[in-house]
């Protein structure tokens, strides 16, 4: 299972990455997904340092998403 939340991380880190570098803010989305792939993997392998890194991916694609939500109204 783990092996398959990896390269969901991975995956959605490299097309969020491309999306939002093309100013296609729904982006966000792929790379919140990826984030919190690998904050669950992780957290299970109890790799501390990459837990972190993603818990401020994934709060920085929150702000992402919440300005991009907010803009569209």
């Amino acid at each position: 299972m783990y092996r398959a939340l990896n390269w969901i991380g991975c995956a959605g880190g490299i097309v969020g990455a491309f999306s939002v570098a093309n100013e296609f803010r729904a982006g966000y989305i792929p790379f919140m997904i990826g984030a919190l792939a690998y904050c669950v993997v992780a957290f299970n392998k109890r790799d501390y340092p990459l837990l972190l890194l993603n818990i401020v991916f994934a709060s920085a694609n929150a702000i992402g998403l919440y300005n991009w939500y907010i803009t569209r109204l």
